[in-house]
């Protein structure tokens, strides 16, 4: 849900999340749709997954329709997920690969971003910028990189629960047209 004071230009957004899903560790180079058609024709999976369940606050200050600004706060819990079987038109009988375990446990998380797009279209630009960065401090704690059997434990002892880990991640990404 998101709360919007001011006009259609420019405003402020205030709004709360609450969500559990099943993500990619890296939603890019590969799109969506080149992922799904690849898994379900040719029983290639390209990308590694993991469970998210929690909820975030966050507010959003867009300056113009060209920039914004966004800062949001995140309390979650984060899993390993075990490969399913879904089905694909060929190559059915080979199993999936395995899926690569994640740190398990409970984050907080802050991040703050900004979006700076001056692209004429943004399904198919052929002229303007995009900027888009954004800088994410997390503080896990109940850390269990093991949960699910044949994982690498990354350093971490199995069923350690009280173990803690604290990063920093920044993404950039500059495109011009």
């Amino acid at each position: 849900a998101e709360l919007v004071l001011g006009g259609k230009q420019s405003n402020l957004g205030l709004g709360v999340r609450a969500y559990d899903l099943v993500t990619s560790v890296e939603p890019w180079p590969l799109k969506d749709f080149e992922v799904g058609w690849s898994a379900f024709l040719f029983h290639r999976d390209y990308r590694d997954y993991f469970s998210r369940r929690g909820a975030s606050l966050f507010a959003t200050l867009r300056v113009s329709p060209r920039f914004s600004a966004t800062a949001e706060g995140r309390s979650e819990r984060q899993g390993s997920v075990a490969a399913r079987d879904p089905f694909t038109l060929f190559r059915g009988e080979d199993l999936w690969r395995d899926n690569p375990g994640i740190t398990d446990g409970h984050y907080s998380v802050l991040t703050g971003s900004v979006r700076f797009d001056t692209r004429n279209d943004r399904s198919t630009p052929s002229a303007g910028l995009f900027l888009t960065g954004e800088w994410e401090l997390g503080h896990g704690t109940e850390i269990d990189a093991c949960r699910l059997p044949g994982l690498a434990c990354g350093g971490f002892v199995p069923g350690a629960l009280d173990a803690k880990l604290t990063y920093q991640r920044i993404f950039f990404d500059l495109r011009s047209y």
